[in-house]
């Protein structure tokens, strides 16, 4: 039928980057992951395929796109994007 909710804590994302966002990304570092309307800190794990392990689990479906945020950053707060792969 409908796509099947899933709960996690570590995501796999096919992620594209902000072309506005200048800064490097690279693994151990900290960012805001936005699923939906839930808001979690997240620590990148591995680069490519982007894989994140989050502070608490959330509900998703799969291929569903979330955002990368960095509020601390002086210019751009989107990091990037990506649809979630698992």
């Amino acid at each position: 039928m409908g796509d099947e909710i899933q709960i996690g804590q570590d995501i796999t994302l096919q992620y594209l980057q902000n072309k506005f966002f200048k800064e490097n990304v690279a693994e151990n570092q900290t960012f805001l992951v936005s699923i939906g309307l839930q808001i979690r800190a997240a620590k990148i794990i591995v680069l490519h395929p982007m894989k994140l392990s989050l502070n608490k689990p959330v509900t998703f479906v799969k291929d569903e796109v979330c955002v990368i945020l960095k509020p601390e950053s002086l210019s751009i707060r989107i990091v990037g994007s990506g649809s979630i792969l698992t």
